[in-house]
């Protein structure tokens, strides 16, 4: 339990590093060489996952889960001098991790077999050549204001990452890639933040692409890059999953900047929606990166178990010990965001032990959330671009999309309804709810970070 408990308090604290360092990517840029690591080992079985979603409730009060008991419960029942025990086991292992993985080879795509289509997205981020974002960045942007300009730099630069983008494909086309895992909490990997790098031109190229109309290709850039995100979540931890959706953020960002511009053909806009809602149903970031956390956590209680460390313990306190927490834990994560949000974890915060436990995957759903919602967004604005073909004018509302442009409307991730869609100064906005799953009638940016605001998806 206390293996639970600094395994995810030490894992958020990087987590958070990570979210701070990649989910801005767009307007801050970082050198390939920077350094991010993990603050956890893992391993690969999936939690238990047993509540889904299965009703769609909102801020109510009165609806609210108790479920703070069971991991509660390890703090009534087990003595603290026990638990402190544990902890100073747990530091101790950790401290031989860390000495252990500092002096460790940084790995590389030579480390991974190409079996393993992970050896492609190393190699791909080996073979990117370094260039100045800002720069490059500016350059798009002006061209969307002004009109695309034939810029020999950027096209140089595009020409020379081709060897990267054939790479990245190669791992994808592959199907079977799985992160190398790390061998301890101070293993550097470099390889996060250059795949943010390969990530970021990509995602330039695509509205590079997009500002020639060459919708075709720009689209293409998108699903590879949504697919991209994901998959090289595969095995990993949290840490991974943090990248990859700030890598899916990025590519949707771009994607944002493209679409309010576009003008594809139908043929374009319905393989684009093909091709995502393949991405949606595949979509288990959170699940796979929470079942190698979980994993582990729970083979660290069972070496100390083997070990005699909970020999004094009745059967029952080493039910509590070894099992309720983890598999609340994974109940929780399998949670849709707004089922998540019913879970009353008041009294389960307030507890030092649990509220170490459950420090920071409390944030998770949301993250996995705002990604959902923005590749489903971007679905739903591809069908009213095909709507918009056939009808010279924009729907006035979303239902007229179905089931002639989709088969059904997607759910806002964060409620479980419909998105939002309606006139605001001259122009419609589509938009999600956003966190605190009230519809502030559009006020707000592709962000919807900040309370009482919207998170925006499209603008027509």
């Amino acid at each position: 339990m206390p293996k639970k408990i600094l395994v995810v308090s030490g894992l958020v604290g990087i987590a958070v590093v990570v979210v701070l360092l990649t989910i801005s990517l767009r307007e801050a840029g970082r050198p390939p060489s920077e350094v991010i690591r993990p603050d956890a080992v893992q391993s690969t079985a999936r939690p238990s996952g047993a509540l889904r979603r299965n009703a769609r409730p909102r801020n109510d009060a009165a609806r609210r889960r108790d479920g703070s008991s069971a991991i509660a419960k390890v703090s009534e029942t087990l003595s603290a001098s026990f638990l402190e025990s544990l902890r100073t086991a747990w530091e101790a292992y950790r401290n031989q991790l860390a000495a252990n993985s500092s002096t460790s080879k940084v790995i590389s795509s030579s480390d991974v077999s190409p079996d393993n289509g992970f050896h492609y997205f190393l190699r791909a981020a080996e073979l990117l050549p370094g260039f100045d974002f800002e720069k490059f960045r500016a350059l798009l942007d002006k061209m969307r204001a002004e009109g695309w300009v034939d810029d020999p730099e950027l096209r140089t630069f595009f020409e020379k990452c081709q060897v990267a983008f054939d790479a990245l494909r190669e791992g994808l086309a592959a199907g079977t890639a799985q992160a190398p895992l790390p061998r301890g909490p101070d293993e550097p990997m470099p390889y996060l933040a250059n795949f943010r790098n390969l990530t970021r031109a990509l995602a330039m190229q695509m509205e590079w692409e997009g500002l020639q109309g060459n919708y075709s290709s720009a689209f293409d850039d998108y699903v590879t890059l949504v697919q991209f995100g994901t998959d090289s979540t595969n095995g990993g931890a949290i840490i991974n999953a943090l990248v990859g959706y700030a890598m899916i953020n990025i590519a949707t960002n771009s994607m944002t900047n493209l679409a309010s511009g576009t003008n594809a053909s139908a043929e374009d806009y319905r393989s684009l929606i093909t091709r995502l809602q393949a991405e949606d149903a595949r979509f288990d970031i959170l699940q796979n990166a929470a079942a190698t956390e979980l994993q582990w956590i729970d083979s660290w209680l069972e070496e100390r178990r083997r070990a005699g460390d909970f020999d004094a313990l009745t059967p029952d306190e080493r039910e509590v010990l070894l099992t309720n927490p983890a598999r609340f834990l994974g109940d929780y994560l399998a949670l849709p965001f707004y089922e998540a949000q019913t879970v009353d974890t008041s009294d389960l915060m307030a507890d030092p032990l649990s509220g170490t436990i459950m420090s920071g995957y409390l944030e998770l759903p949301e993250a996995e959330a705002r990604t959902r919602a923005q590749v489903r967004g971007t679905i739903v604005a591809a069908a009213i671009r095909l709507y918009v073909l056939d009808h010279d004018s924009l729907p006035t509302s979303l239902s007229e999309l179905a089931p002639s442009y989709l088969p059904q409307l997607p759910e806002d991730p964060f409620t479980g309804e419909s998105f939002r869609w309606q006139p605001v100064e001259g122009s419609y906005i589509l938009y999600s709810s956003g966190a605190d799953m009230e519809d502030n009638d559009g006020l707000g940016d592709t962000s919807g970070k900040t309370p009482g605001t919207d998170l925006v998806l499209a603008r027509f």
